[in-house]
This record gives C-alpha cells, sequence and structure tokens, in this order.
C-alpha cells in the first residue's frame, strides 16, 4: 500500500460521529485555540464564509430551546 493510500485509509478509518456529549465545560482557552485554528483552515474560493459566536450559560439554554422549537415547529429560517 502507498504512503498516501495508507494515511488516507488512517484519517477514514479514524473518523467517528460523537452523539452524545458530557455535560462539563469547555474552557474558554481550548474554544480560542480552536477557533483560531479553525480560522486558519482553508476555505473554498477563498470565500472565508466562516463567523463564531460563543454562547453560554442562560443564553445559550435560552437559544437551544429556540432553535429546538424552530425546527420541531418548522420555521427556522434558511439563507439563500
Amino acid at each position: 500500500m502507498s504512503a498516501a493510500l495508507d494515511s488516507f485509509s488512517h484519517i477514514v478509518q479514524g473518523r467517528h460521529s460523537t452523539r452524545a456529549f458530557l455535560p462539563d465545560a469547555v474552557d474558554s482557552s481550548v474554544l480560542q485555540q480552536i477557533v483560531q485554528s479553525a480560522r486558519q483552515a482553508p476555505s473554498g474560493a477563498n470565500l472565508q464564509p466562516g463567523s463564531f459566536i460563543q454562547v453560554q450559560g442562560a443564553a445559550r439554554a435560552r437559544l437551544s430551546a429556540d432553535l429546538v422549537a424552530s425546527f420541531r415547529a418548522g420555521t427556522q429560517e434558511v439563507d439563500d
């Protein structure tokens, strides 16, 4: 197996989807590092479409409840 194919296989086979999360808060410094890394990642056609908003505590709970209610009602907005 070539090195490129071996590398690709390792990436694909190591991928997984997380279905549940711990209730523990993520440290702000960790979030900052993640966002900084994401900002440095390439974007398609250099469009740089990403933006980030950090919401915690009661505001996050309200936002989450509103998003779930909108989804269930089928009223979530869709950007064109």
